[in-house]
């Protein structure tokens, strides 16, 4: 939230996009520990911490309008 505080003070215009992430496999997924975001992003959050086989969850990426890197 900071760096997007930053990001907005110096005029920066944001972007998003949303994912939908789906187990496919036969396991649980634990995303807790998945939280790195790419380079260049302000925020990625998703608000789970695993996904059992079949489900889904929406996950959100924040950046500067420009791109990622």
């Amino acid at each position: 939230a900071e760096a997007t505080e930053q990001a907005a003070q110096h005029g920066a215009e944001l972007t998003g996009q949303a994912f939908t992430l789906r187990n496919l496999g036969s396991e649980p997924i634990d995303l807790s520990s998945e939280r790195e975001a790419p380079a260049g992003a302000l925020a990625f959050a998703y608000g789970r911490d695993a996904l059992a086989p079949g489900e889904t969850a929406q996950a959100f990426l924040v950046f500067a309008k420009g791109g990622l890197e």
